[in-house]
């Protein structure tokens, strides 16, 4: 009997380390693909974000605009005049972000809770069909695994969605202002492009930073998760044993650490 288990638990460590694998090969995205739905919101999703992303950098050309009319003549009716067209000009743009922000946040949104629900639901049918050893493991308790399901897969909707919309926007801001920069100034605007790639590096030391703070992080709560479970399944022993305070105690100090981290990300 002992040795069944063992081959069946070396069996399902082998299809563990396959699909390891492919999940690498395969990329995050693709392995979406399927459980992005509608299709027409992400295509209408992405058409918004481009549109919000151009909006800024010709918001910020109108505010100029505005300026040089408010200190370049001191004709009142010419100023007027230019003021009325360029506050027309801000006002239409205000409209638009509203209505491209709005858009674009509930059409991703719908696509990211079908992503939630659809991975929970595979998720949880993967499990369900775990040999009943698997469950033995400390690292799959039922604390760990209800963690899993209600924040882990939450994470996907920001990763999938919403990183995708920041994604788009940024890109085409940066390329509508450089063409708004070197339509007016190329020398200044060389000077800015300039600078980007001290900012792109930047950017990515703080990513890492940030993805090393994760990591500790996730260790911290699953160990707090795994007490806390282990607590309120075998909470009769805890009371008869009068350990109340100290397993709280005990899980102050695990969560202690995820504080201290987030001091240091501050």
């Amino acid at each position: 009997m002992k040795e069944k288990i063992d081959l069946i638990d070396h069996e399902e460590e082998k299809q563990d380390k396959e699909f390891k694998k492919k999940i690498e090969a395969e990329g995050f995205f693709n392995r979406l693909k399927p459980y992005t739905k509608p299709v027409i919101n992400s295509i209408i999703g992405t058409l918004v974000s481009v549109l919000n992303g151009a909006i800024f950098p010709i918001f910020g050309m109108f505010i100029i605009k505005m300026l040089f009319a408010l200190f370049s003549t001191y004709d009142m009716q010419k100023l007027r005049k230019d003021s009325d067209i360029w506050s027309l000009a801000m006002a239409l743009c205000a409209v638009t972000g509203f209505v491209t922000v709005f858009s674009q946040k509930l059409l991703f949104g719908i696509v990211g809770e079908n992503i939630t629900i659809n991975m929970r639901d595979k998720l949880y049918g993967a499990l369900i069909k775990k040999s009943i050893g698997w469950f033995d493991d400390r690292e799959n308790a039922p604390g760990i695994l209800n963690s899993v399901l209600a924040s882990d897969v939450q994470a996907l909707n920001g990763a999938s969605t919403e990183g995708t919309a920041v994604i788009l926007e940024s890109t085409f801001a940066m390329i509508v202002g450089i063409i708004i920069g070197f339509s007016f100034n190329w020398k200044i605007s060389l000077v800015a492009l300039g600078c980007t790639p001290f900012m792109i590096a930047g950017g990515a030391i703080n990513s890492k930073f940030q993805a090393g703070y994760s990591e500790i992080d996730d260790d911290a709560y699953k160990d707090a998760n795994l007490l806390a479970g282990d607590t309120i399944l075998n909470y009769r022993t805890v009371a008869s044993l009068a350990h109340d305070d100290m397993i709280v105690k005990e899980y102050d100090q695990m969560v202690e650490g995820p504080i201290k981290t987030a001091f240091k990300k501050a």
